[in-house]
């Protein structure tokens, strides 16, 4: 899917070539909320977990703006690593007992965004704008199912499509240079049926919200 979210963005570039196009490139620095929830549930037992941490975030993205209001771009992302605290159970086994102990899980999630940019001029310089399209996600590591089953071997929904959506301004600096706020969230999600010992349901939910600082050139 990620193959086909750059190449659909190529594909864009000949519907416009009849138009006076400009291109975009913009740096992202800033900080996102990952609020992550993780299930497993079997015939016997029942375990979750839940967290809300702030991670550094950083991206860059270029884009072509055809016209005042309209932009389409494409985006990468690093959302960064949240350091997650979960407990591994040892069952009661051949005469030994039950032991208990801790295991820290990074949960590191990236981003690539094909989608389109709507903005409005309010005042001279200063304008407001509105992003959505597709995300796609994807973990370097393991995965919020290993927070509430961290003694599997396996792991599921490694990546993923999601819809995305942003708010936030632009203010001109001079022609070419400007800055901005922008505010944005996807969820990335998964959920599936596996036999380990017994059949279980894993699922989780793992919601990215980005409040970041943009640099962006306009040539």
């Amino acid at each position: 899917m990620k193959k086909i979210i750059i190449g659909g963005a190529l594909c864009v570039l000949p519907l416009f070539s009849h138009a006076e196009t400009k291109i975009i490139t913009e740096v992202l620095i800033g900080k996102s909320s990952n609020d992550i929830y993780s299930l497993t549930e079997s015939e016997s037992a029942k375990k979750h977990y839940s967290s809300k941490q702030n991670t550094n975030s950083t991206g860059f993205r270029v884009g072509l703006n055809f016209t005042d209001y309209l932009t389409v771009e494409l985006s990468k992302h690093k959302h960064g690593s949240s350091d997650n605290i979960a407990t591994v159970i040892m069952p009661e086994q051949n005469g030994f007992l039950e032991h208990r102990f801790e295991v820290e899980i990074p949960i590191d999630i990236e981003s690539i965004r094909f989608g389109v940019k709507g903005e409005l001029e309010l005042f001279d310089d200063f304008s407001v704008n509105g992003r959505f399209g597709l995300a796609h996600w994807n973990y370097t590591g393991s995965t919020p199912l290993k927070l509430s089953h961290p003694s599997s071997h396996y792991d599921i929904g490694k990546s993923g499509n999601a819809p995305y959506a942003s708010l936030g301004f632009d203010y001109k600096l001079t022609k070419n240079l400007y800055v901005g706020l922008e505010y944005s969230l996807f969820k990335a999600k998964d959920k599936a049926e596996v036999t380990d010992l017994g059949v279980a349901t894993h699922s989780y939910e793992h919601k990215v919200k980005d409040l970041l600082l943009v640099v962006g050139w306009k040539f």
